[in-house]
């Protein structure tokens, strides 16, 4: 009776065995199931960064790029302002002398009108000297014109003096002509310039885009690399805890801590069928 009952324990016990055996293959597969999720989601992550990074490089070298041609353009832009101030500085100074060898002219034309009208004033007070006197010396009065201003008669010197003043008119409209067209002049070098400083401002515009652009990636490269790292941590973190803290369960294993109590009990069962072995052999042989 008593091996009976053993038995049918030692039976049941196999029974718990085995469930215990399946339950533990069962979690083994599911961990196993677990891990394959969370690597294949830890190759799916780094696949993400290094697309990610990809960008960023390529963003980075695009910045780069244009950064380039901003400063190539800003160089030539400064090699053609710098051509363009040159010429506008030559011309400056062909004006200046233009304009000083035009107010020369203009003084010599002031002066010689000036001594044209003391001429006529001359003529005409000697022209009404000649005729209030009335003097018989007509000849006298000829000398005298004669000396003053090497004519010989009133009328020759009459048309002179209207050449001369027309000479002297033709050559104030030059030089009217020429102040305005300075004036023109100026006045595009000052418009030529306000463009300048205009195009100086929109490409200091645009290299301060383009710095707050490159310090915008530059942030989202930081982040990118703190969640690479963290990444990296946390694929470290459940490598370590699935090779330290979870240990899967053979089916040796739980067998043999399950029949640990029961080891005696098997023990003396195994001891008493041989000795019952023995008696009915000696039985038999007699």
């Amino acid at each position: 009776m008593k091996n009976k009952k053993l038995i049918e324990e030692l039976e049941l016990k196999e029974k718990q065995f085995d469930e215990r055996c399946k339950e533990v293959e069962s979690e083994r597969k599911k961990f196993a199931e677990k891990l394959e999720l969370k690597e294949k989601q830890l190759v799916e992550q780094q696949k993400e960064v290094e697309l990610e990074n990809e960008k960023i490089k390529k963003s980075f070298e695009e910045l780069e790029s244009k950064e380039k041609q901003v400063e190539e353009r800003r160089l030539v832009i400064e090699s053609g302002n710098k051509k363009f101030v040159e010429g506008a500085e030559l011309k400056e100074k062909q004006l200046e002398e233009r304009c000083t060898v035009v107010e020369s002219e203009r003084k010599k034309l002031e002066e010689q009108s000036k001594e044209i009208e003391l001429k006529e004033k001359h003529l005409e007070e000697d022209r009404l000297f000649c005729s209030q006197e009335a003097c018989n010396d007509s000849e006298e009065c000829t000398r005298k014109v004669v000396r003053t201003f090497g004519v010989s008669s009133n009328s020759k010197n009459q048309k002179q003096i209207q050449k001369k003043k027309k000479k002297l008119e033709e050559l104030l409209k030059v030089v009217e002509l020429g102040n305005k067209r300075v004036l023109e002049q100026a006045k595009g070098l000052e418009l030529k310039e306000k463009q300048l400083l205009e195009r100086f401002k929109d490409l200091e515009m645009e290299i301060k885009k383009f710095m707050d652009k490159s310090r915008e990636l530059e942030l989202k490269e930081r982040k990118h690399e703190e969640q690479c790292k963290q990444l990296d941590e946390k694929r470290k973190r459940f490598v370590d805890t699935g090779n330290t803290h979870v240990k899967i369960e053979t089916p040796d294993d739980c067998g043999k801590k399950e029949l640990q109590p029961f080891a005696g009990a098997i023990n003396g069962i195994v001891t008493t069928n041989q000795a019952t072995c023995e008696r009915s052999s000696k039985r038999a042989c007699v």
